[in-house]
This record gives C-alpha cells, structure tokens and sequence, in this order.
C-alpha cells in the first residue's frame, strides 16, 4: 500500500479515481485492525473524492465500507441511511454482491445492539449464496442471533459449520466469537475460555472491533465462571480498555456515545470492570 501510495501520490495530477480506491484500502486496512475512527476518517475522504470522480465501482466499495463501520458503532440509523444509499446504485445497474454483504453487515447491527430476531430471516436469506466467504461470515453471525432468541442447538450448528468452513482467519474468528459464547452460556466455562484465547489469537492477524471486543468479554467471563477472579478482573480491565481506546479513536461524539452505549456487548464489558473492580477492591 504505501508503495501504490508513493507512486499515485507522487505524480502532478494525481488520478482522483486512484486516489478513491486508496481510501478505501486504507479504511479497509483500518476497520480489519479494530480502528473503526480511523475507519471512518478515511472512508469520509473516499466519499468525497468518489463522488467527485464519477468512479461507480468505487462509491460501492466507500458506501459499503461505511456501512460496516457505522454498524460496529451501533448507530443503525446511520448505517440503515448509508444502506439506502447503496441500494439505491447498485439495485438499477444489478450489482448483487455488495447488495448481500450489505443484508449481512446490517443484520450484524441488528445483533449487536440486541435486535437478534429480525436478523434471523435475512442472514438465512445469504446462505444458499455462492460467494462462500459470504456464507462462512453468515453463519456466524447467525448462531449469535439464534444463541439470543433461545435455540441453542441450531446456533450449535451454524457456528461448528462457520468454523468448520473458515478458509481464512477472519472467518475463524468469527467462528470462535459465536462457539466461545455458546460454551460459556452452556455452563462450560472451561471450553468457552479455550475458545476465547484462540479466537483471539487469531483476531491479532486482522479483525473487526465487534469480534475482538465479544472474545474480550467472553474470555473474562470464562475466567470468572471458573474462579479465577484475579485473572478475570485483569481480563476485564484490559477489555475495557481495549474498548475505550478503540472510542477515543471515533472523533464524530454521537458514534463514539453510540459505541459505548448501544453495544450490547461494549455496554456489558463496561459495566463489568466497574462491578468487579469496585467488588474485589
């Protein structure tokens, strides 16, 4: 990247549509290491620049970035608006795969901020796609849904296939967040820390904000579960604080307020340090 960077850059006119589409990498780079403020910064510089450029394929790629992002700060009514925006290109010109990637990070919203039964029926919806990277991130996500709603054996399911099917670390990662949650939900505590640890693990090579922070909270959880308060208390505190720099990075304050806040899982992570902390003071 920073070589295509020099070379673009580094002309007297730089190509706009070049200029658009290293945005766009840069925030891709930034949203996949858990910076969703830099994330953000970056795609509102791609948006400019490829609305300026007239680049189609370009504003697909900046819109749907954007919705990424905004859904991992919780803000769905954003992120439902830059959804719309999306659509409203791609579905003229029938441009289906960004149009799936777009139902999935929006029922990933949805889970996140508690809204688990209507992502149900759209994530079910991406499953019979052949894009298997899709697919793999889909049922994921729907055994989190599925965990929320009570049906735990079906959440079982997706999330052993999700894991089953990870061709990439990402996918792992997705795959570890669900199971780990559903052992440490299922009274085996022990199981759930072992997946925690691994998932994150393999989140160190690139993941989202929202993955990393539930094996996070899992991971202490797990270690509460099984007495081992000491280490628990420190696993919080470092959640905690892996989320409140993570915040800080957000300069927009209502998407900072909203990923603190409306996150279930940011919410929880938050009111836990300051439970156990205040406890075992």
């Amino acid at each position: 990247m920073a070589r295509a960077e020099a070379l673009g850059l580094g002309a007297s006119n730089p190509d706009p549509v070049f200029i658009a589409w290293l945005c766009n990498a840069k925030a891709f780079f930034e949203l996949t290491r858990g910076a969703v403020g830099p994330g953000l910064d970056w795609l509102s510089e791609a948006r400019v620049v490829a609305e300026r450029s007239g680049a189609g394929l370009a504003r697909v790629m900046t819109w749907l970035y954007y919705v990424s992002a905004l859904v991992q700060t919780g803000h769905l009514e954003r992120a439902t608006a830059a959804a719309k925006e999306l659509e409203s290109f791609c579905e003229p010109l029938g441009l289906l795969t960004p149009l799936d990637w777009n139902c999935f990070f929006l029922s990933m919203g949805q889970i996140a901020v508690g809204e688990a039964q209507a992502a149900i029926a759209p994530l079910r919806g991406l499953l019979g796609r052949d894009d298997q990277y899709l697919v793999a991130n889909t049922r994921s996500a729907l055994a989190l849904a599925l965990h929320a709603c009570g049906d735990e054996e079906r959440a079982l399911q997706e999330a052993s296939a999700a894991q089953q099917h990870a061709a990439f670390p990402w996918h792992e990662t997705t795959a570890l967040r669900s199971l780990s949650l559903l052992e440490l939900d299922a009274g085996r505590p022990a199981r759930a820390l072992v997946q925690a640890e691994r998932g994150i693990t393999v989140a160190e090579s690139g993941s989202f904000a929202l993955n990393t922070s539930r094996l996070l909270l899992t991971r202490a959880e797990a270690l509460r579960a099984l007495d081992r308060s000491v280490e628990a208390r420190e696993a919080i505190c470092h959640a905690r604080d892996s989320l409140l720099q993570v915040a800080a990075g957000i300069r927009d304050q209502e998407l900072r307020t909203s990923f603190l806040a409306r996150v279930r899982v940011h919410a929880r992570t938050l009111q836990l340090a300051n439970d156990w902390v205040a406890k075992d003071a």
